[in-house]
């Protein structure tokens, strides 16, 4: 059997055995039985290599088909979430309590299953999802005059079994109204709540892990805002929805956020309950004129989240003397029937007061913002103390000097320097002037300091005087 060298494919060389054509393997010629003998050999030979090849082939794509609902099924808004929760952000005006017996639920629908409307054995919920506000909520800042509060609901697949593998639709939004037996907006205390508009849709993608059915990814995409304005498709993004946000947020992205507003008081003044804010003036000292007027003036301002109504554009406020309404021409020019003096948010308007007289408001929200100033008045020292949501009443402000005024807040207080509001309870910001007895130079007491100083100069340089006057007499 000859043996010669050749070149590979890759361009090296090595030896190859190689039968003559026409001849056995001891150099004889084929017979015609035995080359026919070795075609059919060699024809059954392809013809298994072929089928071994397509039985790999066939095995293959059946690998993929299986795999396939894993690694390929899922869309491009699809993440690995395993779970789905969804969160309730509640924003409240600061200061305001939250009630413990609200709560919030959620309709969730099956829309679509494998591409198709859902079958009869889809998993379905029958009963809306609930999240009680009960005490447990956590509150996750407060910016401006807004408190924002969240909670979460568990997983809403976490008791699912699923009929097969594949991929199930289904479409979440809020009940609205859910509270309005609980908290009814016409009664007093008034209470407004606004719920989320916003809607949600969900694509659950189902495995068979060899084990069992799984959830592998979940596409969540926000299709409705919460004031229930349609989401441009371009603009909608895919959510992480797992329970506490999965690594990169604090909770399920899949959010619907309310607001809540609570007016304290009734229209009532002269029970003491209903004063939501007390602005009080008291005069002391041996010469206060106790029937002398302070001019104040106040601007109320409505909670960022109030909602755009009448009775939140406008406040009712009055003077009274003890728990007795006065509407005296001194007090306010403007008095209506009713005895109040309206002040329209955000507007200054400014009232006059005597000693043992207040303004009182009624029926405004919590987390209402205030700005109340004394004018000064000559040989009057004014300080002032606010009380905010029934505590104890805060350090006096003082003015820098008698005569001046006082504001609250300013920048510039040692104590008051930021944002007064009304919160629930009782809220007060209380001004006392005193004036002392006037020395009858005329000169007040505040003067001694400066008169002292003069007198002594004055003395010195008389000291001054005669000692250089007698020595120039000793010298001559």
């Amino acid at each position: 059997m000859p043996c010669e060298n050749i070149k590979d494919n890759v361009g090296t060389t090595a030896p190859v055995v190689r039968h003559l054509v026409g001849t056995t393997a001891l150099g004889r010629p084929h017979t015609n039985k035995e080359e026919t003998t070795m075609k059919t050999n060699k024809n059954h030979k392809k013809l298994n290599m072929f089928n071994l090849m397509a039985g790999y082939g066939m095995a293959m794509v059946l690998s993929l088909s299986m795999a396939l609902p894993t690694f390929a099924a899922h869309d491009d808004e699809a993440l690995p979430n395993t779970a789905a929760a969804i969160t309730k952000i509640l924003k409240t005006p600061i200061g305001t309590l939250v009630p413990d017996d609200i709560t919030y639920e959620f309709i969730v629908t099956a829309t679509g299953e494998d591409g198709g409307s859902p079958s009869e054995n889809m998993p379905k919920f029958t009963q809306p999802f609930v999240i009680p506000f009960d005490g447990d909520q956590t509150l996750i800042s407060t910016v401006g005059d807004v408190d924002t509060y969240y909670r979460e609901s568990p997983d809403i697949f976490k008791n699912v079994t699923w009929p097969h593998a594949g991929v199930f639709e289904y479409h979440v939004m809020e009940v609205e109204n859910s509270n309005l037996t609980a908290h009814p907006s016409a009664l007093d205390p008034k209470e407004e709540m606004t719920y989320s508009k916003a809607e949600y849709t969900l694509k659950v993608y189902v495995v068979w892990d060899g084990t069992k059915l799984k959830i592998t990814h979940i596409g969540a995409l926000n299709i409705q805002d919460d004031d229930g304005d349609a989401i441009d498709p371009s603009k909608q993004e895919k959510l992480v929805v797992e329970p506490e946000g999965g690594e990169n947020y604090a909770y399920s992205q899949m959010i619907f956020v309310n607001t809540y507003v609570k007016t304290n008081g009734k229209d009532e003044p002269e029970d003491p309950d209903n004063w939501t804010l007390e602005i009080s003036k008291t005069v002391t000292g041996e010469t206060g004129d106790t029937t002398y007027y302070f001019d104040f003036p106040i601007t109320v301002t409505s909670p960022t989240l109030a909602p755009d109504k009448a009775e939140y554009r406008s406040y009712k406020a009055y003077v009274v003397e003890g728990t007795t309404v006065v509407t005296a021409p001194e007090n306010h020019a403007s008095v209506a029937g009713d005895k109040s003096i309206t002040f329209q948010t955000g507007i200054p308007n400014i009232v006059k007061l005597k000693s043992g007289q207040s303004l009182v408001f009624v029926q405004t929200p919590v987390g209402t913002n205030y700005i109340v100033s004394e004018t000064g008045v000559a040989g009057y020292a004014v300080k002032a103390t606010v009380t905010y949501a029934g505590g104890t009443p805060g350090a006096w402000e003082e003015a820098k000097k008698a005569g001046d005024g006082l504001t609250l807040h300013d920048a510039d207080n040692d104590v008051y320097k930021n944002k007064l509001y009304v919160g629930e309870g009782k809220n007060s910001a209380d001004f006392t002037n005193h004036r002392g007895i006037i020395p009858p130079t005329g000169l007040g007491i505040d003067d001694f300091p400066f008169v002292l100083v003069i007198g002594l100069a004055g003395l010195s340089l008389l000291g001054f005087v005669i000692i250089k006057s007698r020595r120039g007499k000793y010298t001559q």
